[in-house]
């Protein structure tokens, strides 16, 4: 498969009062090799993005492969890739923005394997490791001499390699053709990387078919949750959920409502860090149980 796509941007920084626009070109080119009476499928694949608005551009290969013998009920699975990432418009022109900031690397190893020991029932365990340079993170600007002088954050590489480690459990089980049920739990180990982390992840699932209806709804709950680095300000565990029904009225026409934080959880996933270090950082909240109301049409 070879293919081209083209991004078209445009950032209106109301604040600044500055509006910048730019281009994105990317080819990608990816092929799948299968070998030994198909038990063993190799893929590989490339990808080169110029930008308009940065002059460094990316290169971004990966490659994996499944393994599955003959009337075997497992598999094993690996994947190696490195994901290119420039600037973002933001990053480098909006409120936060700074000009000066350098690519991002982000290099992916796992190897994992999924067992089926009985229909309707997939078991999987997969070990992942990461590793990302220049990372971009927010970070006070009367602390980071490549920020313009002022006040607030700005976006900066952190020096050197981020790396974490771990481990991802999942399950799904399908006990009949109305019902999927399924889970999993993530841990992560980021070291002292711990900006915007959650060590612990679990995460349940339901899905419910019936004719033209779907309904579904899912748990997430994160634990060991830090944004600073190096198990600084630690914020609190939280459980959320949301849920969803769709009703496919016409082949065409799809209605949709969405609930989420349906038990009306308080909790933050991110945070404005203070310029001052005698403040703590500012917690921004999630917003209320609310309900959107969707619609799709297909021509």
């Amino acid at each position: 498969t070879v293919g081209f796509e083209r991004q078209l941007g445009e950032l209106e920084d109301r604040i600044a009062g500055s509006r910048t626009r730019g281009q994105t070109n990317g080819w990608f080119i990816q092929n799948r090799y299968r070998a030994f009476d198909n038990q063993l499928v190799l893929a590989a694949g490339y990808r080169y993005d110029k930008f308009t608005f940065y002059d460094e551009a990316s290169s971004s290969p990966k490659i994996g492969f499944v393994w599955k013998p003959s009337g075997a009920r497992w598999i094993v699975r690996g994947n190696v890739a490195r994901a290119f990432s420039a600037p973002s418009f933001n990053q480098l022109f909006g409120s936060f923005g700074n000009p000066k900031l350098v690519a991002t690397s982000f290099d992916l190893r796992e190897v994992g394997i999924e067992v089926k020991p009985f229909a309707g029932l997939a078991a999987g365990a997969t070990i992942f490791s990461t590793s990302t340079t220049d990372a971009i993170f927010p970070r006070p600007r009367n602390q980071n001499p490549i920020c313009s002088p002022g006040s607030g954050n700005c976006f900066v590489n952190v020096p050197g390699d981020l790396k974490t480690r771990g481990v991802t459990l999942d399950l799904r089980y399908l006990p009949s053709a109305d019902w999927t049920l399924g889970g999993s739990y993530t841990y992560l180990d980021p070291e002292e990387n711990t900006f915007a982390t959650a060590r612990n992840v679990f995460k349940l699932d339901a899905t419910y078919r019936s004719g033209p209806w779907i309904a579904s709804a899912t748990l997430r709950r994160e634990t060991g949750r830090y944004f600073q680095d190096n198990q600084q300000s630690p914020f609190p565990n939280f459980t959320a959920i949301d849920a969803s029904v769709r009703y496919r009225a016409t082949r065409s026409l799809t209605l949709s409502l969405i609930v989420e934080n349906l038990t009306n959880e308080t909790y933050a996933t991110t945070q404005i860090v203070s310029t001052n270090p005698a403040f703590p950082a500012l917690p921004i909240l999630r917003p209320p149980r609310y309900a959107t109301l969707r619609a799709d049409y297909r021509f």
